[in-house]
């Protein structure tokens, strides 16, 4: 029972806040387009400044950096959707683009965040 309060409080105090940043002016994250991706996210790089990055280079190449160790995959945009294949023969994961000025959000459809980053120009030849 503790559990189920516990949950049901958390998720109140979420939607207050997300209200409470909205009454404040803050903007919600937007969903892109297919166009807007290719605009906003590629030929940039998307990373929580840390641990990890995936740069989306123009001719379908995302090259991925976490914890040290780069890996090469391909990306393609299908509708509304920006598509990631990690290696070579794997099935595409598409993720809708969300934003809110640098924040971008690659979410799974129906799952409010899968993970969120920033992102930045890349900085490289």
């Amino acid at each position: 029972m503790r559990g189920v309060v516990g949950s049901l409080l958390l998720i109140v105090l979420t939607v207050v806040s997300q209200s409470d940043r909205v009454l404040a002016g803050e903007k919600p994250f937007a969903h892109l387009s297919g166009r807007e991706i290719r605009l906003k996210v590629i030929g940039k790089v998307v990373t929580d400044g840390a641990h990890w990055s995936d740069y989306f280079e123009k001719n379908g190449v995302l090259v991925s950096w976490s914890i040290g160790r780069k890996h090469t995959g391909k990306w393609e945009i299908r509708g509304d959707e920006l598509c990631v294949m990690e290696a070579a023969g794997e099935s595409p994961t598409c993720y809708e683009v969300w934003m809110k000025g640098d924040e971008i959000s690659l979410r799974l459809q129906g799952i409010e965040t899968t993970f969120t980053g920033y992102l930045r120009r890349h900085q490289g030849p």
